[in-house]
């Protein structure tokens, strides 16, 4: 009963001292998604931004990951089922020039900008 009880002991602290050298515990990134550029020519100068408002699109993301990579390769993947709600024909139903840039930042120290996405025309 001794012997049972101490190899258990032995293999609970060898599993504890290789498991325990790992270090990937996930962490959870911040990124925003932002307009970082709005241009519109027509008579009711909120109209196109009142469309976008209504589609809902996030405005940040929360990502669980082990690392920024692949956090950040996430984030893309979610930017861009946010932008995929953005219909280029409505914004172009608003006539004159529509131009909207949205940008996926991650948060923290440095504010990097990961990916980007235009609607219309400049």
């Amino acid at each position: 009963m001794k012997k049972v009880l101490f190899i258990s002991i032995i293999v609970l602290l060898g599993t504890g001292l290789f498991s325990g050298c790992k270090n990937d515990k996930d962490q959870t990134y911040l990124y925003a998604i932002g307009i970082d550029g709005y241009a519109y020519d027509g008579s009711t100068l909120l109209g196109p931004m009142l469309y976008l408002e209504s589609l809902g699109i996030a405005k940040s993301l929360s990502i669980v990951s082990t690392d920024q990579q692949d956090a950040d390769k996430q984030a893309i993947v979610r930017f861009d089922a946010e932008m995929g709600k953005i219909d280029a024909a409505t914004l172009a139903s608003y006539g004159n020039t529509v131009y909207v840039r949205y940008v996926l930042q991650t948060l923290g120290e440095e504010q990097t900008t990961i990916q980007e996405k235009e609607f219309g025309q400049k």
